[in-house]
């Protein structure tokens, strides 16, 4: 039989949302077994009431004591046995007819080592969005790519192709598309991507929700994995394709941070420039600039102004999340 590794970190806050997550995990009707791995991290974690367990024999619970999602993912990974692994956050949850398509279509094909589906994100009460993952011409096309769906809950990986992988533990957000990256330096696989919708991304009403007001560390993490992805393909890959998607990606990136960290982006604008002197962010403002003013200039230029919208939206996106 073939045996599916769901692995999940939590802090055991919330162990109804917990319960629920393991659940979805499991199905019936298809020749797979599941493991389901619980790795609970941090103080919450450690103090976890035994007696709100979900009582299953297939269920193992571990304890961390650093409360680290991406420690906590890598220690999962040690000790899972599946052919396939899912990494599963403790209060989301699967649609079982979805995910059985996702493990079968895996199953029939083994030369597939990755699976993206798709994802809705709501609370108890509202559906705020659904998420589509798109098929590119290449895994590593798909990596490099800015609009990649990187949700765990969305992932299925053969186990034989992320066994040398690790989840940066430094690393909190967005550590997912990081992930993907890595996984991608290591060449071509054969993926597959589907806009069928596997599970939910769940928000917490009143309280927060998964997509947070990004700071600049949230672009400096998104172009360090992209840089290292592209500095470690080899010389056989990096076509015309991926030289433009590269720059396009990074310029995006430096744009949407300048303004939150100048400074770390004027060395990254001065480093784009010197690879190649006539690239430069792809809006039409910056494309109607000559190509011999810098970037770096032109944002400062418009820095004041930036600052201030920052703070308007900022402030809108606060009261937003107060008053749902």
């Amino acid at each position: 039989m073939t045996l599916l590794s769901v692995i999940i970190p939590s802090a055991g806050r919330r162990p109804e949302l917990l319960n629920k997550a393991i659940e979805s995990s499991f199905f019936s009707d298809i020749d797979i077994g599941v493991e389901v791995l619980v790795i609970l991290n941090g103080h919450d974690g450690l103090n976890f009431d035994v007696k709100s367990e979900y009582k299953d024999l297939r269920v193992k619970y571990f304890r961390l004591k650093d409360g680290n999602v991406s420690k906590a993912r890598n220690f999962g990974l040690k000790h899972s046995k599946g052919d396939y692994v899912r990494f599963l956050d403790d209060d989301d949850y699967l649609c079982e007819d979805i995910a059985i398509k996702q493990y079968l279509e895996m199953l029939n094909d083994y030369e597939i080592g990755f699976s993206t589906y798709s994802l809705e994100i709501r609370d108890s009460n509202k559906l705020y969005n659904k998420v589509y993952s798109f098929e590119r011409e290449s895994f590593i096309i798909q990596a490099i790519e800015e609009k990649i769906l990187a949700v765990p809950l969305a992932m299925v990986f053969r186990s034989s192709v992320i066994n040398n992988v690790e989840w940066d533990i430094f690393c909190r957000f967005p550590e997912d598309q990081g992930f993907v990256r890595r996984l991608a330096e290591n060449g071509n696989l054969k993926s597959v991507c589907s806009r069928d919708i596997v599970g939910v991304w769940f928000q917490h009403e009143g309280e927060r929700l998964s997509l947070a007001h990004p700071n600049s560390w949230f672009y400096e993490n998104k172009f360090t994995t992209l840089k290292e992805l592209y500095l470690n393909l080899p010389n056989s890959e990096k076509n015309d394709v991926i030289k433009k998607l590269y720059f396009k990606n990074a310029w995006h990136y430096y744009h949407c941070g300048f303004h939150l960290n100048p400074w770390i982006w004027i060395a990254v604008g001065s480093e784009l420039r010197s690879v190649d002197p006539e690239s430069k962010p792809n809006t039409k403002f910056f494309q109607l600039v000559p190509h011999y003013i810098s970037p770096n200039i032109i944002e400062l230029v418009l820095l004041p102004k930036r600052i201030l919208f920052y703070f308007f939206k900022k402030y809108f996106f606060k009261n937003k999340v107060r008053n749902l």
